[in-house]
């Protein structure tokens, strides 16, 4: 009886070293001989647990080693076999998935289409553009939002097929499909898409107007400003804060005085307007920010917006290889502020903000003005503590 025990013991010490070894192997790079022909043919053959995990595994392989097997699977019997088999293809972007993927469009199964829509997006192939499109239509919201992502993921969100049908989902009755949508049509800046985007801009839900402001900004029109300011009075807050960042993003120069107006609200929208102004382009942006210097409370969110939107403005010259007229300008201007104020504490940050230019450009006049106005504001400092 105690030899048998001993060989249980031993047998299930043997099965956990497998294990241990097995892992080990995975983990560094070592392939057991005949691995992949295990998998494969568990893919096929084995229980519908292990034929689901096998169709994982296989995704470490090259596509061309792999690619009937998981194909076999698409048509496997049990549904998350098959579930699994699409996004497979799908993260392979194998073309030759998009022909059985298109059929599943039609399925009953909504769960099955919503993921050969995920699958056909990721591939991105033309000849799955017309069913994506009607996918859009689809009678379960969770396809329908799944469509948006898919065609909103790839360059089709522009096209002249498939941009009309995004922006009629803008009517969807889901707020998360229009959210979705308003999101797609921001990452593209798609053409065309101002008016529908603007009827929108008074969507019931909160997070649907906000979606709608963010991609009215990125399409940089100036025909959406007077949306874009009216948002402001929104009665919900992410929606106020997603105005003031549209209008940053609109780099218009008409977002400059709604924008200095938020400087006198809360603490959260006078930072966001501060963050905002740093990406509008134009001298009065600026002016705006170097006068918020002299606030304690918005100052250093002040003087981080001037360091970026500097660094931004000085390397131009590097992308275009035209050096741009007012490329120090920024550095004159902090320099000029640096000598008319007042306060010691104004002071030292625009010392600080000139130091911090440093990194990225030479300001050599600059940078002594800064150091010898630090050194007074320390000493000043030391001779009102003593």
């Amino acid at each position: 009886m105690s030899v048998f025990r001993m060989s249980e013991r031993t047998r299930s010490a043997c099965q956990r070293l497998a294990a241990a070894c097995a892992l080990i192997g995975l983990c560094s790079g070592f392939e057991w001989p005949g691995r992949l022909s295990r998998l494969i043919f568990s893919s096929a053959h084995a229980s519908a647990a292990e034929r689901r995990e096998a169709v994982r595994l296989l995704t470490q392989y090259p596509i061309d080693a792999v690619r009937d097997a998981l194909l076999l699977a698409l048509e496997d019997s049990e549904l998350d076999v098959r579930l699994e088999a699409a996004a497979a293809l799908g993260q392979a972007r194998a073309p030759e998935a998009v022909v059985p993927l298109m059929d599943w469009l039609d399925d009953k199964n909504s769960e099955l289409r919503a993921a050969a829509v995920r699958s056909l997006g990721t591939i991105d192939d033309a000849r799955s553009r017309p069913g994506l499109s009607r996918a859009l239509a689809d009678g379960v919201p969770e396809v329908r939002l799944a469509a948006v992502g898919a065609l909103g993921q790839s360059d089709s969100a522009a096209d002249a097929e498939t941009l009309p049908a995004l922006l009629a989902s803008l009517d969807d009755p889901d707020a998360s499909v229009r959210r979705s949508v308003a999101q797609a049509l921001a990452e593209r800046g798609a053409a065309g898409a101002l008016a529908p985007l603007a009827n929108r801009a008074r969507d019931e839900s909160a997070e649907v107007r906000a979606a709608v402001l963010r991609a009215l900004g990125k399409l940089r029109d100036a025909r959406a400003l007077p949306v874009l300011v009216q948002a402001l009075a929104d009665a919900d807050e992410s929606v106020k804060l997603a105005a003031i960042a549209a209008l940053g993003d609109s780099n218009n120069p008409g977002a400059i005085a709604p924008l200095r107006s938020s400087l006198n609200g809360p603490v959260r929208s006078a930072k966001t307007a501060i963050a905002a102004l740093g990406r509008v382009s134009d001298d009065k942006a600026q002016a705006a920010l170097i006068e918020t210097l002299a606030q304690p409370e918005l100052g250093p969110a002040a003087a981080d917006a001037l360091v970026e939107r500097a660094r931004r403005t000085l390397a131009a010259p590097e992308r275009t290889g035209t050096p741009s007229s007012n490329t120090w300008q920024p550095l004159n201007a902090l320099t000029h502020a640096l000598a008319k104020a007042n306060a010691p504490a104004q002071r030292a940050l625009i010392a600080d903000t000139l130091l911090r230019l440093s990194e990225f450009a030479s300001i050599a006049s600059a940078l002594f003005s800064a150091s010898a106005s630090r050194a007074a504001s320390e000493s000043e400092a030391v001779s009102a503590t003593v």
